[in-house]
């Protein structure tokens, strides 16, 4: 877990993406050709139609406990009016002794019901087997660009693309353990702590294997990820005649880097060191929120001014509006991300 911004975001993803992953496994079942991850990933299809199965059951459990609660409720209130109607001449029989009326189970909100399945063990673990079968892909998705650039042997190479892999499961399991619905502010301190004690082993691996230099360029790698990943998307919607040369994508993700670098957040999102210092609740505010917003617009600007010394006037317009589009996108995960933390009990603030 690097900072607050890829914890929120990476909480949203593993929600949805598991949800995805029911559908995707159940039509990959059909298919007559599967690679061997895809296999992997299908065999827990029928432990993920089971959990979904669990859920509506629970719904149904707990649909029928509010109306047996309803039906008592109304046979206690019919027994007290046919007492009202005996003639006060007749002594009125003593009543039995009243068998309480069974409490209505607090119906779980959405949240709190996918929190609920995403802690049960079964779910957990196909979502563990999942990270397994494309955790290879992953790190080369991630770190493909790095690897070639590095050029290592064979052997050292492997080596790495282990720890690398290590590395991000720690980040996977913490955005697991935050979608359980008893997340409260100790617990996300204890957690916090724990994972970078994680991190820091894989880190210090990491370090001996490739000594000062080379995990220097991994630290620089990783902190600019988030402007690597908006270039990739930005390069996607530039036309032919206007792509960026290799000299001007270098140049523009160290403008972008840059300038984030050198912006003072009020809260700063990025912030990896936030996250043992606070907990989520108490940085995942709507004031806060609105504070990035308007921050993280004023930052894009600073980019946008920033980049006339690399982009042609062609490009300069596209990348604008790709920086207005992606902010968008961005703060709206977090919104999401954050109301879904709270809903799930992970709102507290710091005790």
């Amino acid at each position: 877990m690097k900072n607050a911004l890829l914890i929120v975001l990476l909480v949203t993803t593993i929600l949805f993406g598991g949800l995805f992953a029911y559908e995707l496994k159940k039509s990959g079942a059909a298919r007559s050709a599967l690679t061997e991850a895809e296999r992997r990933a299908a065999a827990e299809a029928d432990r993920a139609a089971q959990l979904e199965k669990r859920a509506k059951d629970l719904s149904s459990r707990l649909a029928r406990a509010e109306a047996d609660a309803a039906n008592a409720s109304l046979r206690a209130s019919e027994a007290e009016q046919s007492t009202a109607r005996v003639p006060r001449s007749a002594p009125a029989p003593a009543p039995a002794p009243a068998e309480p009326a069974p409490e209505p189970a607090k119906k779980k909100t959405g949240l709190a019901l996918l929190g609920e399945i995403f802690n049960d063990p079964d779910m957990r673990e196909m979502m563990r087997s999942q990270r397994k079968a494309f955790g290879g892909p992953a790190v080369d998705s991630v770190y493909g660009n790095y690897l070639k650039q590095l050029n290592l042997p064979p052997e050292q190479a492997d080596k790495l693309k282990e720890l690398l892999k290590a590395k991000m499961g720690v980040a996977n399991e913490a955005g697991l353990n935050f979608l359980t619905g008893d997340m409260t502010p100790e617990k996300q301190k204890e957690l916090a702590a724990a994972i970078k004690e994680q991190t820091d082993g894989y880190n210090q691996q990491i370090r001996q294997l490739l000594g000062d230099r080379g995990y220097a360029q991994l630290e620089y790698f990783e902190k600019s990820q988030p402007e690597r990943q908006s270039l990739s998307g930005f390069k996607q919607q530039l036309p032919t005649a206007a792509a960026l040369s290799p000299a001007q994508e270098q140049q523009l993700a160290q403008v972008m880097f840059d300038e984030r670098q050198n912006f003072k957040f009020t809260t700063d999102f990025y912030d990896q060191q936030q996250v043992p210092r606070q907990t989520l609740g108490a940085i995942l505010t709507e004031e806060n929120l609105a504070t990035f917003a308007r921050e993280q617009e004023q930052l894009d600007q600073r980019r946008i001014v920033a980049a006339r010394r690399v982009l042609t006037p062609e490009q300069l317009g596209p990348f604008e509006r790709h920086l207005n589009t992606s902010r968008e996108m961005q703060l709206n995960m977090i919104r999401v991300g954050a109301k879904m933390f709270r809903g799930l009990g992970g709102g507290g603030g710091n005790p």
